[in-house]
């Protein structure tokens, strides 16, 4: 687990180079996408900021971002998505979906009025997802203040009809990265890892 107040860069040359490259396509086209949930407060726990851990499954998230009927919103940064949205049907719900075996550092965990925010930024599908085991990235688009100021301004919104409606809460009713043991997924897959 890496402190989120700690941010920097490999001092060897050649590791800052490929750490800047490796940041550089992290951040290419880095969209937000949200998934509303209810999640009790031991699951919600488990959110750390600076955490890094690993979701076996594809999770559905959606490009619309407007207010909660949920107690809890994961607000997902990534640029590598499945796009669901022409299998929609009736419904304009934004709908796409994570990668499976994607890999996560959590980089806040804000409440605002009773609803919480964890904000979770995608790493690189690669083995330079390790550069950020020791330290934050810093970017504009990674500024926490700036992501809270607009949750703020977000839960005052109505939420998205198409996202309120029975059968989409249901779609995201599991926890990310969450195994049967009720623990994160380490990172790195384990053998006869429990499905």
């Amino acid at each position: 687990m890496n402190d989120c107040g700690q941010t920097g860069t490999p001092k060897d040359s050649a590791s800052a180079k490929d750490y800047k490259s490796a940041l550089d396509y992290m951040l290419s086209g880095l969209n937000p996408y949200v998934r509303d949930t209810d999640l009790s407060p031991q699951v919600a726990a488990l959110y750390k900021p600076g955490t890094i851990f690993r979701s076996k499954n594809p999770a559905d998230i959606s490009s619309h971002i407007g207010g909660m009927s949920t107690s809890h919103r994961l607000l997902i940064l990534l640029n590598r998505i499945i796009d669901l949205t022409e299998l929609e049907q009736d419904a304009d719900r934004g709908h796409c979906a994570t990668p499976s075996e994607s890999r996560f550092l959590v980089l806040d965990a804000y409440e605002y009025h009773g609803k919480t925010q964890i904000t979770l930024l995608h790493l690189l599908d690669d083995e330079r997802w390790r550069y950020f085991i020791d330290a934050v990235p810093a970017a504009p688009e990674l500024e926490i203040d700036a992501i809270r100021i607009n949750f703020s301004a977000v839960c005052e919104q109505q939420p998205i009809s198409d996202l309120a409606s029975e059968e989409w809460p249901d779609c995201c009713s599991d926890p990310i990265g969450v195994n049967p043991q009720g623990e994160l997924y380490s990172p790195e897959p384990k053998p006869a890892e429990a499905l």
